[in-house]
C-alpha cells in the first residue's frame, strides 16, 4: 500500500494577492515554523520513503530540508507548481474582474499568458501519476500548493473540482491518500494546523 501525503506549503506574505506559478514568495517565519513542526508528526505516522515538491521556493525550501533529514533524494517537478495565472499572477485580488473565479473555472475567461484550468489539471495529474507509478509501497510526501492538492483529490477520489476544493487544506495542512492495487483510492487523513 502507498500512503501519499499531499502537504500544502506554509504561510506566505501575499495577503490580498493572486498567487500562482509566476509568484514566488518565500515562507514567512510562521510558515517555516509550521512546516518544521509538521515534519516530525508526519514521520511518526509512518517513515517517509519518498519526497517530492513543486519547484517554487515556498515548497522547495522545506522539501530540501526534509529530504536531507530523511536521507532521501528529492524529486522536484514543475508539474507540481501552482496554476499559471499569466498577467494576473501576483495582482491584487480586488483589481481582478468581480466574477473572475467562476469565469476562469468554466473556461470563458483566460488571463493573457495564463494556462487554462483544464491544462493545469492535465499537467498536475500527469506529473502525479508518473511520480506515483515509480513509487514502491511506503509513505510518500508531496509538498505543493492548494490548487494542486484539489486537482489530485478530484482525480483520485473521482470528485468534481468544486467538491474537492471543499476538502479545505490550509497552508501547512495536509491530506493523506491510501493507494492500493485492486482497491479504490481512499482519503485517510485531513489535518490543518491550529488557526488562531
Amino acid at each position: 500500500m502507498k500512503r501519499i501525503t499531499l502537504w500544502r506549503h506554509g504561510e506566505i506574505d501575499a495577503a490580498g494577492l493572486l498567487v500562482g506559478r509566476r509568484s514566488n514568495p518565500p515562507l514567512t517565519g510562521a510558515g517555516r515554523d509550521t512546516m518544521r513542526r509538521g515534519w516530525p508528526a508526519l514521520t511518526a505516522m509512518a517513515p517517509v520513503t519518498a519526497i517530492a515538491c513543486s519547484p517554487l521556493q515556498r515548497c522547495l525550501a522545506s522539501a530540501e530540508d526534509f529530504a536531507a533529514d530523511a536521507g532521501l533524494a528529492l524529486h522536484v517537478d514543475a508539474g507540481f507548481a501552482e496554476t499559471d495565472f499569466g498577467v494576473w499572477d501576483g495582482a491584487p485580488l480586488d483589481g481582478l474582474p468581480a466574477d473572475w473565479q467562476a469565469e476562469y473555472s468554466n473556461g470563458r475567461l483566460l488571463p493573457d499568458g495564463g494556462e487554462t484550468l483544464a491544462g493545469f489539471r492535465t499537467r498536475v495529474i500527469s506529473a502525479f501519476d508518473s511520480w506515483v507509478e515509480r513509487l514502491g509501497d511506503g509513505h510518500a510526501v508531496l509538498i505543493t500548493h492548494g490548487g494542486v492538492i484539489a486537482a489530485v483529490l478530484a482525480a483520485r477520489l473521482e470528485l468534481s473540482l468544486p467538491s474537492a476544493r471543499r476538502l479545505f487544506v490550509s497552508r501547512g495542512g495536509y491530506v493523506q491518500l491510501s493507494l492500493a492495487d485492486g482497491c479504490p483510492d481512499y482519503l485517510i487523513a485531513l489535518a490543518n494546523p491550529a488557526m488562531g
